[in-house]
């Protein structure tokens, strides 16, 4: 069998290396989806372990009768305040792997700014003294929610 054209050579390479390169993305695509669920879900299973931290509300019923919360991460409030800023920073931690991961997912995003309102009491009075720790993408999604407790909506 002789190759009679160029094309004869060139359209099944070009089909081959154009399905490797799907196979690729796909393969990508799928691994981080995988990844972003397995951080979420890692998140939802720290919520149902400390119910009292799961939400703002949940926190405040549990414990904010004692004495009034600053919520200062700077200022030892108490053990139970101290359990609460490390959980907040561990939902954040989870939340910002995962818009690394999914940023241009419309869902995620959204996953991201649901997860941070059930806080929203805590990060009225103390996202605007964290959020530099954190990356512009998750910064984005939170600012808008706490209008004048950033630098970026001052």
């Amino acid at each position: 069998m002789a190759i009679e054209t160029w094309q004869d050579v060139m359209v099944p390479l070009g089909a081959a290396l154009m399905g490797s390169s799907i196979g690729a993305w796909t393969t990508r695509f799928v691994s981080r989806t995988t990844r972003a669920h397995a951080l979420y879900n890692s998140y939802l299973e720290r919520c149902l372990a400390n119910p009292d931290l799961a939400s703002h509300n949940a926190f405040m019923g549990a414990h904010g009768k004692r004495h009034k919360l600053t919520f200062d991460p700077h200022q030892f409030e108490g053990e139970a305040v101290e359990r609460y800023h490390w959980f907040i920073a561990l939902m954040l931690a989870a939340m910002e792997e995962i818009i690394g991961i999914k940023g241009r997912d419309r869902g995620w995003r959204s996953v991201v700014r649901d997860q941070v309102s059930y806080h929203g009491g805590y990060f009225q009075a103390a996202w605007g003294s964290m959020r530099d720790s954190y990356s512009r993408a998750l910064q984005g999604i939170i600012d808008p929610q706490f209008p004048g407790k950033s630098d970026a909506n001052s």
